[in-house]
Parts: C-alpha cells; structure tokens; sequence
C-alpha cells in the first residue's frame, strides 16, 4: 500500500428521488501502490455536474451507472505524487476520472487523462471548463458555426487561445 491514506465519497445505496443522508458517505480507504506504468494521484479540484446524479440510479444510459460502495464518479485536475511510469512524473498536472477521492491510482496512459499544460492566468480549476475538455467542445462549435456564418473567414485553431485566459477568469467561481 502506499504511504496516502485515501478520503472517498462512495455510495452507499441508490437515492429515491433527492439524496438523503446515507446514500452517500466519506470512508477512509488505502491508496494501492503503483505497479510498473502506473501514478498515484493527488486531486486538486473536482467537477460537479448535472450527469452525476443520474448516474447514482441502477439504469443503463449513455454512461454505465455507479456501482454500490464506489466512489462517485466526475472529472478532476491533479497533481502527481507518486510515478512508475516514463509518461507522467511526480509533479505534473492532469485531467482525469478520479471520482470524489483525495488521492487515485490508475494508468498513466489511461484513456481521458490529460497532462496540463500550465499558463500564466489560467487558474487550474478552469482544465475542468473552459480551457479543458468542455472549453475544447465550446472552440470546436464555435469554429464551426463561424465557418456557416462566415465562409471567407478561416480562423486557425490557435486564434483563441489569447481568449482563454480572459474566458477561464469570466466563468471562474
């Protein structure tokens, strides 16, 4: 076991209707070492959105529910402590699924984990919004629907990113 003591929201048993006290609770839990290509994870910020709650009930839809005892699932920004792998070191940023937990092990190159490429005025917490995945979907719609406004004009995929520091502090809370 590694040397982190782990604090997780898991679900305990599935809401009817509002979450009431004992659905969810924080247990302790060991962090597992890492085995060879694998990090340990310290999460930073975590991100509360609207597809959680759905996701606590037992029904298949576009994303597998959450499993009894699991933590609860959502996107964070952490920070590298712990390294076996070439990809990741100890101190690097990333994006990842971590779900509600202080500290998580997984892959290094595990699907939807992304390094952070850190910069100036951009506060960590926005990789969850507007300069992450989110803000990647936003750029590519905004892209397209200038393109049927405005056919002539070819932006390149960079002409954004002198807004990006301007966006993440507009929609930062």
């Amino acid at each position: 076991m590694s040397e982190y003591t782990n604090r997780a929201v898991v679900l305990r048993q599935r809401p009817q209707g509002e979450i009431q006290q004992g659905d969810l609770v924080l247990e302790e839990r060991p962090v597992r070492s890492p085995n060879e290509g694998e990090v340990v994870a310290q999460v930073l910020w975590l991100s509360l959105d609207p597809y959680m709650r759905p996701r606590m009930n037992d029904a298949k839809g576009y994303m597998d529910p959450i499993g009894i005892d699991e933590p609860i699932v959502g996107e964070c920004v952490a920070r590298i402590v712990e390294s076996r792998s070439d990809e990741l070191k100890v101190g690097d940023l990333v994006t990842c699924y971590s779900g509600w937990q202080e500290y998580v092990t997984f892959p290094a190159n595990a699907p939807m984990v992304y390094k952070i490429q850190e910069r100036d005025n951009v506060p960590l917490q926005a990789y969850l919004g507007v300069a992450g995945m989110p803000g990647a979907y936003m750029r590519i719609l905004f892209l397209r629907t200038t393109q049927r406004i405005w056919p002539a004009w070819r932006p390149r995929s960079t002409c954004l990113e002198p807004l990006i520091p301007r966006l993440s502090t507009a929609f930062s809370w």
